[in-house]
C-alpha cells in the first residue's frame, strides 16, 4: 500500500505543478512533493527488491494485470471514450 500511495501522490503533486495550482514561490512545493514521493518510491522498491523480491514480483504482477484489464475494458466498451468500433 505504501508503493501505491507514493506513486499516486508523486503523480498528483506533479499534476498540481503542471496545472499551476499554486502561484509565485509556492509553485515549487508540488515539485518538491513529487520528487520526495518519487525518491521514497525508489527507496521502497529497492528495499523490497533486496529483502523480499517475491513480494515485489507479486505487486508488479498485480499492477500489470490491472493495466491489462483496464485496457481490455476500454477496448470492449467502445463508447467509453466516445468512439465506436467499426464492425
Amino acid at each position: 500500500s505504501s508503493l501505491a500511495f507514493l506513486f499516486v501522490f508523486s503523480i498528483v503533486n506533479f499534476m498540481g505543478y503542471k496545472h499551476k495550482v499554486l502561484k509565485g514561490w509556492k509553485s515549487i512545493l508540488p515539485i518538491l512533493g513529487s520528487v520526495g514521493c518519487a525518491s521514497g518510491l525508489a527507496v521502497l522498491l529497492y528495499d523490497a527488491y533486496t529483502n523480499k523480491p517475491t513480494t515485489l514480483y507479486i505487486v508488479i504482477g498485480i499492477s500489470v494485470m490491472l493495466l491489462i484489464c483496464r485496457e481490455l475494458y476500454i477496448w470492449l466498451h467502445s463508447n467509453y471514450k466516445g468512439k465506436k468500433l467499426n464492425a
